[in-house]
């Protein structure tokens, strides 16, 4: 039997969710089960902050865990906090049709600030469970099997999202083509679950008109704030990833090497230096790497294959048109489509040169983007949109801040063999 929830502590939620509503933490999650003695996620889901509520994207169909339990009329529910530092996912209630064990969970990821590490747990909820007790393993070996041995969450890249609602995101509008399944099977869900079960503690959709190019064979799908949500949370998973990964890279073993190379990555003023300028002429061949244009031609051909696949599971007949750039996905690699095309030749330069510090720094970059890991396309999408913008935010030696972009330049290169006469060399001819 469902718990009363006093008067007094729904009026201290009021006042505590609009101090909390946009950091909400997993912290404040586990004192929120703790003190009210919460027991499943019917009970949770009206303790959580409003904004935090309002703020979700919808799954029909799920490669996660809770797969199994996911449904195009019962979808798996993603609930995030407006910086991303938390993220928890639920199904259906087990009175919602058939259901499979751990239906009443709930799987939660941090992202903690102080190890720049994602953190997974499930959160396992029941009548003769305390959920806190013991405290629900960090990282459990279920989630690295598909997050990766230094976990990040799964989120294609832009502009598709198959098995979402709202799989399609261009013009700053998650869309579904008027008459498709995928239409249809929303339809039936407004009008029937979602104001059934858990669904119904979630915000409604806000309303909304067309999307901004006015088109009007498309439906546009919206949570309680925005017209945008999948987009919304691929750049937060992406900022957040950002952060991981420049951590990885500044706590390894080889870092001591790269660090004038990175420090110059990162300065705008020596954007006119790629990568391959940090290395002695000839490096890449001499110690057996790819060098910069061969990763370019590799990415290209699997970013290909991975693109291929996101049409073929998004339904090409269902969501796509020729007539009409916005109805149809991003086709990055094709130049008639003049807003894909750009963009990926855009964001491409990033996704090389991080491939190529990867392999010189021989790290295991399999599990750094988002992407699932299905291909080497490494595809990094959201904010940054350049080398130096992601470089910049690796924190640098106070003892190299100072130094100019020829310093760094030369410091690489003798940091990799070159002989100090380069340096000698070129500063006479400066």
């Amino acid at each position: 039997m469902k718990k009363t929830i006093s008067l007094i502590f729904g009026i201290y939620l009021l006042t505590f969710s609009a101090l909390a509503e946009e950091n909400f933490s997993y912290a404040q999650l586990e004192d929120l089960i703790k003190s009210s003695q919460v027991h499943s996620i019917d009970e949770l889901l009206p303790l959580l902050p409003l904004d935090f509520r309002k703020s979700y994207s919808l799954m029909y169909e799920s490669r996660s865990l809770q797969g199994g339990d996911t449904y195009p009329e019962y979808p798996r529910v993603i609930l995030s906090s407006n910086n991303g530092r938390l993220i928890i996912t639920f199904t259906k209630g087990p009175d919602m049709g058939p259901a499979q064990i751990g239906s009443d969970n709930i799987e939660s990821v941090e992202f903690d600030d102080n190890t720049k590490r994602f953190v997974f747990r499930e959160i396992a909820f029941g009548p003769n469970l305390d959920p806190m007790n013991p405290p629900p393993e960090k990282n459990p070996k279920i989630c690295l099997a598909c997050h990766g041995t230094s976990p990040r969450p799964n989120w294609q890249v832009y502009n598709m999202w198959p098995g979402a609602y709202g799989s399609m995101s261009r013009l700053g509008c998650d869309t579904m083509k008027v008459n498709s399944s995928e239409w249809q099977n929303y339809k039936k869900y407004l009008s029937q679950s979602s104001r059934q079960g858990r669904y119904a503690f979630l915000a409604q959709p806000i309303s909304t008109g067309k999307c901004p190019d006015g088109t009007t064979d498309e439906l546009t799908f919206t949570n309680g704030k925005t017209t945008e949500p999948n987009a919304l949370l691929n750049d937060v998973f992406n900022k957040l990833n950002f952060l991981h990964l420049s951590d990885i890279i500044k706590n390894s073993a080889s870092y001591a090497n790269f660090k004038y190379m990175i420090k110059g990555l990162g300065k705008a003023e020596c954007e006119s230096v790629g990568i391959e300028g940090y290395f002695p002429d000839g490096y890449a061949a001499r110690n057996g790497f790819l060098n910069y244009g061969q990763w370019w031609e590799k990415i290209v051909a699997a970013q290909r294959i991975l693109f291929a696949d996101s049409l073929k599971t998004f339904n090409l007949n269902n969501s796509a048109s020729t007539d009409n750039l916005s109805h149809r996905p991003v086709n990055f690699l094709d130049p008639a489509d003049d807003d894909g095309f750009s963009d990926w030749i855009t964001t491409l330069p990033y996704a090389v040169t991080m491939r190529v510090l990867a392999d010189r720094m021989n790290l295991d970059m399999r599990h750094w983007s988002t992407d699932f890991g299905k291909s080497e396309s490494y595809g990094f999408t959201g904010s940054t949109t350049g080398p130096n913008q992601f470089f910049s935010s690796i924190e640098g030696d106070p003892e190299i801040d100072s130094l100019d972009c020829f310093q760094l330049l030369c410091k690489s290169r003798n940091a990799f063999g070159d002989s100090p006469d380069f340096c000698k060399k070129d500063v006479l001819h400066k």
